[in-house]
């Protein structure tokens, strides 16, 4: 049996390297291949003080001055957002990738790829059952990387108001992940609930800004009136000012307009929500009330020549009309 004297053995002075300026290990695990290590340097085997015939002096390397292995395990750092609204937002979280020594690993040292599945349980989660189509992100030469606007969630499903999202990478030895829960929220203003696969799944479409929609999560966009102006969302300005406008299920109906106008919502097929608007009443007709639906005939006596908002006017002097309009 071999003593040492508590000196310095091994000394790793003045290198630089990728990863691991003093010594590097392949492996995945330092405790698993010290033994190997051991063996490779000629050093005492894992009973002995093995620490205290190592010395490591200036080193530098852009993973672990020291010593590093290869990555041992991937992390949720932080999650910025862990409730999304399904189709419109991107899981914000804050991965570090680790090696056995707890140190950053870089992805400029070696190039990591992350798989991001969702689904609606922890249980056996993997591609195979994966919500939505398979998601790979680089771990691309920070030792932080934040995952943002390519890792929409776009589906959640149906029977759940959460789901689980898997983010996994791999070494040539070993497999690790990393999982975040996230809750499904509704959809918000603007947006209209979608069901997708059979109803199964869902997920929030936005709506264009030639249409309107009064509930998100119950109405589907509908496209804007003749008399209104749309942006999308429940917010809706009438194009005639003082026209009445009233949320009647999923649609904005007009019931009135303005001093001069008559209520047109109607199609040679009949009612047609698209078509509703306000209308300068016709020539020989006019709408004297504050709330017109309808333009009345001119009365006898009385006339108008165009087509505007103004009262019919009496007839000239030595002229006159017998009938209405």
């Amino acid at each position: 049996d071999v003593a040492f004297a508590p000196s310095m053995m091994v000394l790793f002075e003045g290198n630089s390297a990728a990863a691991g300026g003093g010594l590097f290990s392949a492996c995945d695990e330092v405790g698993v291949c010290r033994g190997l290590m051991d063996k490779t340097l000629g050093l005492p085997s894992r009973d002995k003080a093995y620490s205290s015939i190592l010395e490591f002096r200036d080193n530098r390397a852009v993973h672990g001055d020291r010593a590093a292995s290869a990555a041992n395990k991937l992390v949720v750092a932080e999650t910025v957002q862990a409730q999304l609204v399904p189709g419109q937002d991107a899981l914000n979280v804050t991965l570090l990738l680790l090696d056995s020594l707890d140190q950053h690993v870089d992805g400029r040292t070696d190039a990591y790829i992350i798989e991001m599945v969702v689904c609606a349980t922890p249980a056996g989660c993997s591609s195979l059952v994966s919500l939505q189509p398979v998601l790979f992100l680089a771990y691309d030469g920070t030792q932080v990387r934040t995952l943002e606007r390519n890792a929409v969630l776009q589906y959640c499903a149906s029977e759940s108001d959460s789901v689980v999202v898997k983010l996994t990478t791999a070494t040539p030895n070993r497999i690790f992940s990393a999982v975040v829960e996230v809750k499904c929220l509704p959809c918000q203003r603007g947006q209209t609930r979608t069901r997708h696969a059979g109803a199964a799944l869902w997920s929030c479409e936005r709506c264009s800004s030639g249409e309107y929609v009064i509930d998100p999560n119950q109405h589907s966009c509908q496209t804007c009136p003749r008399g209104l102006a749309c942006t999308g969302t429940d917010q809706v300005q009438p194009v005639v000012a003082g026209s009445t406008w009233v949320k009647a299920g999923a649609h904005f109906n007009l019931t009135s307009c303005p001093t001069g106008y008559a209520v047109v919502n109607a199609d040679e097929h009949g009612f047609n929500a698209e078509e509703q608007r306000c209308e300068e009443c016709e020539d020989g007709s006019e709408c004297l009330a504050a709330q017109c639906t309808a333009c009345a005939a001119c009365q006898p006596g009385h006339y108008k020549p165009a087509q505007s908002t103004a009262a019919c006017e009496a007839c000239p002097v030595d002229s006159y009309r017998q009938g209405a309009g």
